[in-house]
């Protein structure tokens, strides 16, 4: 447990820490990598080991379509390495960056053959390129939160209130407090019973994994959790999420 929790803070640390170098030193790279090559040689390389049309198989690696936006590890139907079944981040520029560029630094156990991609503009070319693998509708999560509205979020709550309290040192009643719940530990509340299955899920509540535990119950192995009916409307899931980051 405490080697999983490990591997997701330096992921997280690793992907900004990566960002901000990159930003800092894009002339300087301009510089450096002269030569960039198109973005259908670009292509080639990334079809060697992967599909990228929707509804084709898997092949070495998963199949791109739609991958811009998602969590790590849950293309469905692809067995992935347990190496990177922990992580809980998203596929979007900063970790598709810092991962094209060193996929063993970032992930050592990683089945990625590629060794690395080092010149900034090809990885921009690629993660353009992956943005557009996908449905239109398709949505930035963490933007759609941060944009969110905490008092339409706050109404969605009230149906929350039936099992769940909010401030920090009140007792619980069905349901843990959620004071704080953006962030923490997934089955970690203080004292409270949990199921087994959430118990056995590694990671964090971000906006990432509220927003999958909102949406399908079965997914996510909600165990003894009966009364919640999944959020249909993404939407509304942002607002939701963006009320709960109120709670601290």
């Amino acid at each position: 447990m405490y080697n999983s929790i490990r591997k997701v803070i330096i992921f997280i640390a690793f992907s900004m820490g990566h960002f901000l170098t990159s930003s800092l030193l894009s002339a300087q790279d301009a510089q450096t990598y002269p030569v960039v090559r198109p973005l259908k040689e670009l292509i080639s390389e990334c079809a060697a080991c992967h599909s990228y049309k929707k509804g084709e198989d898997h092949q070495f690696g998963p199949n791109l379509y739609g991958v811009y936006g998602r969590q790590l590890a849950t293309a469905e139907g692809y067995d992935y390495s347990q190496s990177i079944k922990p992580y809980t981040a998203l596929w979007e520029t900063v970790t598709l960056d810092a991962f094209l560029q060193k996929p063993h630094r970032l992930i050592p156990a990683t089945k990625m053959r590629l060794k690395g991609i080092e010149s900034p503009k090809e990885r921009e070319i690629i993660i353009n390129w992956l943005k557009e693998l996908g449905p239109k509708e398709q949505v930035d999560l963490h933007k759609l939160v941060d944009n969110g509205d905490a008092e339409k979020g706050r109404v969605i709550f009230q149906n929350c209130k039936n099992c769940h309290v909010t401030e920090k040192y009140r007792a619980f009643t069905i349901g843990p407090s959620l004071h704080g719940i953006v962030g923490r530990k997934i089955a970690s509340y203080p004292g409270f019973n949990y199921s087994c299955s959430l118990v056995n899920t590694k990671g964090y509540w971000t906006p990432v994994t509220l927003n999958r535990f909102f949406l399908e119950r079965k997914s996510f192995s909600q165990g003894s959790h009966r009364a919640f009916k999944k959020i249909h409307t993404q939407q509304d899931r942002a607002n939701l999420i963006a009320y709960l980051k109120t709670l601290k």
